[in-house]
């Protein structure tokens, strides 16, 4: 990701903290959507540059730690690969890239580009093949793909790791 991106990145997530501030200080509800302008970054710098920090800023148990097969690591979950999305998709939403040996649990994001809420589900990578994945790369490597939300048997299975909100999700990765 070009260092341009990177800042880009890096302001916006200042900007939505900010807001977030000002909305507690003036006792109001946000009501701007930190998700709107998601769709026209790249894919790298939607997940690498905007995702993983925006859910480190949210739930500072997870921190950043960039390796093969995960992104994040907390003292209660472990490593944790972090899948996200953007949303409403025009076609059914996947995950890929799913490497379920290399991590302890997977993270799946969902943020909607419209309303600007998001669907957060937490799944132990052993669980994982609940999804029905089909593998990716004609390699050994491991490496897998999986419709979310828009399968209605995936959905169906994803709402029994479903997180209601990031304060439940820091709870969950070690916060108080």
């Amino acid at each position: 990701m070009s260092n341009i991106a990177a800042r880009i990145a890096e302001i916006d997530i200042e900007i939505a903290r900010l807001q977030e501030e000002k909305a507690r200080l003036l006792g109001i509800e946000l009501q701007i959507n930190p998700y709107a302008n998601l769709k026209t970054l790249s894919n790298k710098a939607f997940g690498e540059g905007w995702s993983e920090p925006w859910v480190a800023s949210k739930c500072p148990s997870l921190v950043q730690d960039r390796h093969a097969g995960y992104d994040l690591t907390s003292e209660a979950l472990g490593r944790v690969e972090l899948k996200s999305t953007r949303l409403p998709l025009a076609s059914k939403i996947t995950y890929n890239q799913c490497h379920p040996n290399d991590c302890d649990y997977f993270l799946f994001i969902d943020y909607n580009t419209i309303d600007g809420t998001e669907n957060i589900f937490l799944m132990p990578s052993a669980d994982f093949q609940l999804l029905h994945p089909s593998q990716q790369h004609g390699r050994n490597d491991l490496c897998y793909s999986a419709t979310g939300c828009s399968s209605r048997r995936n959905a169906a299975i994803l709402e029994n790791y479903r997180i209601n909100g990031w304060e439940e999700l820091e709870r969950i990765a070690g916060g108080k």
